[in-house]
């Protein structure tokens, strides 16, 4: 996984392998591939050391199985350098080229992509399993910063609009709540 994305795994200042904690709930190891960066300087002798000692971790583990949840070549290349036994991917893959290098094609069920995905681990478990609670990772120094913050608040949220890919950021909202506001304001005058 990309850097950026590793705290949805594990809290930053954590180990991101060992037992799972709090601080790391859902995995044992988390993996990091920084393809993004590796695009851009594909001929620096430092992205072929960076591709290669990721390749030598995912190797050293020995996976049975491996899942390309993305469908991009990308991850296709990452799950199959793990060298695991087998290397699962959707039948229709979002990069369609990604297809060629998985060893099962599933063909996922489900018009979100969480369902589909879920379809996709759900071809790797022979007997069906009870759905867990989805956990992320807590951060103690991080809590610690906001509970001043909070104050005796206990029903908020925060939201982010942002998204991996710019195409799929909508408006940022101090611009779609001032707009509101504006327009409140108006109507009331």
């Amino acid at each position: 996984m990309e850097e950026r994305w590793a705290e949805l795994l594990c809290a930053p200042r954590y180990p991101r392998s060992g037992p799972r904690s709090a601080q790391r709930p859902l995995v044992d190891r988390v993996h990091i591939a920084n393809t993004k960066s590796w695009r851009h300087s594909l001929f620096s002798s430092n992205t072929w050391h960076q591709m290669a000692s990721a390749s030598d971790e995912l190797r050293s583990i020995a996976y049975d199985a491996a899942v390309d949840f993305q469908g991009a070549v990308r991850t296709a290349l990452l799950a199959r350098w793990s060298k695991a036994q087998v290397v699962y991917g959707d039948a229709k893959p979002r990069e369609g080229v990604a297809k060629v290098l998985y060893t099962r094609r599933v063909t996922t069920t489900g018009a979100h992509v969480v369902e589909q995905a879920l379809s996709l681990a759900q071809a790797m478990i022979p007997n069906s399993v009870p759905m867990s609670k989805a956990e992320f990772p807590v951060d103690p120094d991080a809590d610690a910063r906001i509970t001043p913050l909070a104050g005796d608040a206990r029903d908020f949220a925060i939201l982010n609009p942002g998204a991996g890919w710019a195409r799929n950021n909508g408006p940022p909202i101090a611009t779609a709540w001032s707009r509101t506001r504006s327009r409140k304001m108006e109507c009331d005058h």
